[in-house]
């Protein structure tokens, strides 16, 4: 664990070495002079009795040369002084005999040095050796001293000293406490003020007055809080100001970071989200934005994707960067909406109005042909009568054939009819089950002859819808009609009908699902134009003959379909409620 100081300690401890630090410097230079004078005092009166030794034994050596006394007996005479004289650092050596001393006070490597030095004192290990040589005599005289501290004798000498060093340095101690506490208190209270407003309290003011820079401090933070408080509430009302616009704003908004990851989403765009949980929506919105943020440019485009049951989902999305006032951007938004129904409005409007336009001049068409047609026909019978009484085999066939070329171009102009005027619906309670196996048994040739495989799942409950049974019968037969001819020799037709739950209404869903060719998704868009056809003998008529009367009846048709896959057409159909269709 880290040990970490407050700032009491950060101011006390640099204050503390500050003062310790020249107090101890001049108490270890006064201890080195008052050891350095106690030294240099023993070292001179070593020095002196050594020069009183040396002196008296010149004067005995006078006497010798002088003739009273003998060598021997000056010698001896000497060496009775030095021992009277009790000194127990004193050593006396002819040579390297020891006259006077303690032999072992000396090793063999001092000795040799004290033997051969000229110096007057030689230096080994923590003691001096101060010499004297004789060399009439070969006499050494060598007295010792140590180097060591004297302890008891600085303390002697230096107590007052050192008892005003201590006393001072206690004094300094309680003073730089108190001057540390001091300035360190408002420091505190300061951080402890601002570790509060940290979590979040930003009512807490600083209450110091004093007039020094701390006392401005204290003011200048207690307006920053007040500003602080007043940009806080600003702030908050403006986030929820734009919070309750994201909430309330009937379209999706989406942001994301640098790297196209989703981080909020509203709303508006969560319920559309959820209302196509089987469309892969979010998906393509990512993918757009991942555009956006990889080319630095908005875009802005429709996004149509295929739903369940063949419904088309169209969804209006723009995409941008989110840019900060440096130019530099930190992520982007996308803003999305569900145009499906405006989209199908508007479809249906042009579809609508191509309808009207072409039906006014199928109208104003078929009544010009249907006229001429019926005078040729006579004729053409009158003749077929005549060559017949001829026996004419051949011109019988002829005039057979300009029968029935007539007799289509009649249903041609019969379904122009039907899609420029078809007949007032009249809506009533019908069990969709009875009407589907009725359009079967109508196409039942059909399906013999390619010998289909035709498979009706409706279910243990009846369906009821609310619509005119004979265009209802009319709608299957077309749709059952183009399966037969869509499928190959021995292909299969499945039909499916359901009750589901659509834009909070109530339907009856019949899906008829064949295993035929399939056409390609350019071909599908236009199969609702009228005259466009696969057909070599089609009229291009039928589905949009159908489309008009799912229309009449309140009904809504979607298609899927793919290349050697096969096609499925579901249908959806008002479900009979009595409470709601038999007012």
């Amino acid at each position: 664990m880290r040990f970490k100081l407050d700032i009491e300690n950060k101011i006390l401890i640099p204050f503390m070495i500050l003062a310790i630090l020249p107090i101890t410097i001049l108490g270890i230079v006064s201890y080195w002079n008052g050891y350095q004078l106690l030294f240099h005092d023993r070292l001179q009166s070593q020095e002196e009795l050594m020069g009183e030794a040396l002196a008296y034994i010149e004067m005995i050596d006078g006497k010798v040369l002088d003739g009273r006394v003998s060598l021997s007996e000056g010698k001896a005479e000497a060496e009775e002084f030095f021992r009277n004289m009790k000194r127990n650092n004193l050593i006396l050596m002819e040579e390297d005999l020891f006259l006077i001393g303690d032999d072992t006070k000396l090793d063999q490597a001092v000795r040799q040095k004290i033997l051969e030095s000229r110096e007057a004192f030689v230096d080994e290990g923590n003691r001096r050796y101060l010499l004297r040589h004789y060399d009439r005599w070969n006499w050494t005289l060598v007295m010792s001293i140590s180097k060591s501290i004297f302890l008891e004798e600085l303390i002697s000498i230096q107590k007052y000293t050192l008892l005003l060093t201590i006393i001072f340095l206690v004094l300094s101690m309680q003073s730089i406490i108190f001057i540390a506490h001091h300035i360190s208190k408002p420091i505190k209270y300061f951080a402890e003020v601002c570790r509060k407003v940290e979590l979040g309290n930003l009512k807490v003011k600083v209450d110091l007055n004093r007039g020094d820079e701390i006392g401005i401090l204290a003011n200048s933070f207690n307006h920053m809080i007040d500003q602080m408080n007043t940009s806080t509430e600003k702030l908050i009302e403006m986030t929820k100001f734009n919070e309750d616009i994201l909430k309330n704003i009937d379209i999706g908004i989406m942001t994301t970071d640098r790297g196209g990851r989703l981080l909020t989403l509203n709303k508006s765009g969560k319920e559309i989200l959820e209302k196509y949980d089987d469309i892969p929506i979010l998906e393509e919105l990512e993918l757009q934005t991942l555009q956006t943020i990889d080319r630095k440019y908005s875009i802005n485009q429709m996004i149509t994707l295929n739903g369940s049951g063949g419904k088309t989902i169209y969804i209006d999305a723009g995409t941008s960067l989110l840019r900060k006032e440096d130019g530099s951007f930190y992520g982007a938004i996308c803003s999305f909406n569900d145009i499906s129904e405006r989209k199908i409005i508007e479809n249906n409007l042009i579809r609508v109005d191509r309808l009207a336009s072409v039906g006014q001049f199928a109208a104003g068409l078929a009544h010009e042909i249907r006229n001429p047609l019926t005078g040729i026909k006579t004729g053409i019978q009158v003749i077929k009568n005549r060559e017949a009484n001829k026996n004419n085999k051949d011109s019988a066939e002829l005039m057979e054939g300009l029968t029935d070329e007539i007799d289509r171009i009649n249903n041609l102009v019969t379904d122009l009819l039907d899609f420029s005027k078809p007949k007032q619906a009249v809506r009533e309670k019908a069990d969709v089950n009875k009407i589907i196996r009725k359009s079967l048994d109508m196409a039942k040739e059909g399906i013999m002859t390619k010998e289909m495989k035709v498979v009706v799942a409706t279910g243990e409950k009846q369906n009821f819808v609310f619509v005119d049974r004979g265009q209802a019968e009319q709608i299957f037969l077309n749709i059952i009609t183009n399966a037969i001819e869509a499928v190959d020799h021995g292909g299969a037709l499945h039909i499916l009908t359901e009750s589901i739950e659509e834009d909070g209404l109530s339907w009856v869903r019949i899906s008829f699902s064949d295993d035929g060719a399939g056409m390609e998704e350019e071909l599908l868009k236009k199969i609702f134009n009228p005259f466009f056809t696969t057909k070599s003998k089609g009229t291009g008529l039928g589905l949009v003959v159908v489309s008009k009367l799912i229309e009449e009846n309140n009904g809504k048709i979607y298609i899927e379909s793919k290349i050697n896959q096969g096609t499925k057409i579901s249908i959806l159909l008002p479900e009979y409620r009595r409470d709601k269709n038999e007012e």
